[in-house]
């Protein structure tokens, strides 16, 4: 075998193994491609994306499926990759409420998201400790996501109407003062 034919060779063994590598390490070239593998993996969606947010090292999907909600987490993998992280199902929507969510926390980010269902509401905080308040005003069809990187913990949620009144408010069964 020459020079070039053990090039050529070593090309397409190369090319190979790392194909190889990359579909069996659940690594993605596209975010959205991982996230979709993610719901396929669970079979659960294929959920309507409608809210991508950016954080750094990774992606949220908001998104929605039949009668489930979910905020699925996308991560940056080996510098150009993704590899989808967790989330992914969600909750299922409970209609009696004026809002339905959920919560969590992973390393130090953390994330309120859910659905309104009282067209009614206009406006939505988020209590955290240490007297941190965050606000949305302007929702994903009828999702809301709020994100933070803090040590604070989520304590309440309250909606309002146009008005300013209270239309919804709950405090978090796991924080305890």
């Amino acid at each position: 075998m020459n020079r070039k034919q053990k090039i050529i060779r070593n090309t397409v063994l190369l090319m190979a193994f790392s194909f190889l590598f990359i579909t069996t390490s659940n690594l993605y070239l596209d975010p959205l491609a991982a996230h979709k593998a993610s719901e396929r993996s669970i079979h659960y969606g294929p959920s309507e994306v409608l809210h991508i947010e950016s954080f750094p090292g990774g992606k949220y999907y908001l998104g929605k499926y039949e009668q489930w909600i979910s905020c699925n987490t996308v991560n940056r993998a080996l510098g150009i990759f993704w590899r989808f992280g967790s989330q992914v199902t969600g909750i299922e929507v409970n209609e009696e409420k004026p809002i339905s969510y959920t919560w969590s926390s992973s390393d130090n980010r953390k994330k309120v998201y859910g659905i309104v269902n009282d067209k009614s509401i206009d406006r939505l905080e988020i209590y955290l400790t240490e007297g941190i308040v965050l606000t949305q005003e302007k929702f994903y069809g009828d999702m809301f996501l709020l994100t933070w990187e803090s040590e604070g913990e989520f304590q309440k949620i309250v909606s309002y109407d146009r008005l300013g009144a209270v239309v919804f408010e709950e405090e978090s069964i796991e924080y305890r003062p």
